[in-house]
């Protein structure tokens, strides 16, 4: 059974790094983390900004970058960490009318992440867990 995190709260790596929970019911049995801060001294990346944070210089990691510094960034950390699995983004569709939507699979994505990721070889599961297939392949 997986450890219940509250959102937003950080879990300690065995390598230093700190992590934020952004979610521990969905999927089932995993707990959804980005690394929010790196010790300095165990990969080298580039366009990212440090923090002394506990008496050690930490990067801070950041996806909202120019696109070819992201890439560079998260194959540096794929170098270091070869049995992680690889980044994924889970996009959770608004419950509330008033905030509007996008057809991802016509407008794709706003923003910064739009830069990051592959869209049309994106993945669509329905609430479910249900695998619609591709973007490229919904009409």
């Amino acid at each position: 059974m997986v450890p219940y995190y509250y959102e937003a709260s950080l879990i300690d790596t065995k390598d230093g790094f700190q992590c934020k929970v952004y979610s521990t019911s969905h999927p089932p049995g995993r707990v959804v983390v980005k690394p929010k801060y790196i010790p300095e001294d165990l990969i080298e990346f580039k366009g990212l900004r440090k923090r002394f944070l506990f008496e050690k210089c930490m990067i801070r990691f950041n996806l909202f970058n120019k696109r070819e510094i992201v890439e560079f960034n998260l194959k540096r950390l794929k170098e270091k960490y070869p049995e992680s699995s690889d980044p994924q983004v889970l996009i959770i569709p608004t419950f509330n009318r008033l905030c509007g939507g996008i057809a991802v699979n016509k407008d794709g994505i706003t923003g910064p992440l739009g830069k990051v990721i592959d869209i049309q070889n994106s993945q669509i599961y329905l609430i479910d867990g249900t695998s619609l297939g591709k973007v490229k392949d919904i009409k």
